[in-house]
């Protein structure tokens, strides 16, 4: 739970979800000493060398310190990297979007993941999720093995299939 509140709630201090993660420990740990019974042996002394109970409980507030600090340190760590992966997102993104050509992103399969600004005004579409999912769809007449790759490859002539239902002719390379 504090980890979902954390990655969906952005705008709240981390401590919240540390908080969150540590009322859950401690409740747990609280319901299974209550379930809990140790009896000593009234026959039996105790011998000297166990921990007293002052020590044992210096010990437990030091681990469950040492415990809390880890987790707000791992909250605070995971907030860093996932802003970090958003601006870096955003700066490609920007990269993308500044080419004067046309860039389709696709998978393995050949279905579209995403485009760019110049591709997406050339075909008329208004969103990424507004496009085929599929190259074939996108380009029907392109076959991806027989796009020429290297330095010195040229563009395939081909059609590209508009939002309005227009076919228009485009030329395709592998970058």
């Amino acid at each position: 739970a504090a980890l979902a509140l954390h990655r969906h709630r952005r705008d709240l201090l981390p401590w919240r979800a540390a908080l969150l993660f540590t009322l859950a420990i401690c409740g747990l740990h609280f319901t299974a000493m209550a379930a809990a019974g140790v009896y000593p042996d009234p026959r039996l002394d105790v011998p000297p060398e166990a921990i007293g109970s002052d020590t044992l409980t210096v010990a437990v507030v030091a681990m469950a310190v040492i415990i809390l600090s880890i987790s707000f340190a791992m909250v605070l760590f995971d907030r860093k990297l996932s802003t970090r992966a958003a601006d870096e997102a955003r700066r490609i993104r920007a990269f993308a979007d500044a080419a004067i050509e046309g860039l389709v992103v696709i998978d393995e399969d050949g279905s579209v993941l995403d485009a760019n600004r110049s591709l997406l005004r050339l075909a008329g579409y208004k969103s990424v999720a507004a496009m085929p999912s599929a190259l074939a769809e996108l380009f029907p007449a392109l076959d991806p093995d027989l796009l020429p790759v290297g330095a010195d490859a040229t563009a395939l002539e081909c059609s590209l299939c508009a939002a309005e239902g227009g076919v228009g002719g485009v030329g395709v390379g592998v970058g």
